[in-house]
């Protein structure tokens, strides 16, 4: 089975957006930008089929 991001996808979008060191409203600290990955969609320096992991794009052959 292929390995999922822990993080929902507002809070991995809001990742992408925050500055690193940044933090979540009521302190928690943000996870840093470079472990956040896209489960799906299309993020901006992540091509279409080029993905870091290919069993996340939802266009997958299988």
């Amino acid at each position: 089975m292929a390995q999922r991001s822990p993080t929902d996808v507002m809070k991995r979008a809001a990742m992408f957006a925050l500055a690193p060191g940044g933090d979540w409203p009521g302190g928690d600290p943000v996870l840093l930008v470079e472990e956040a990955v896209a489960d799906t969609g299309h993020i901006v320096g992540e091509a279409h089929g080029e993905w870091k992991n290919p069993d996340w794009c939802e266009h997958r052959s299988g």
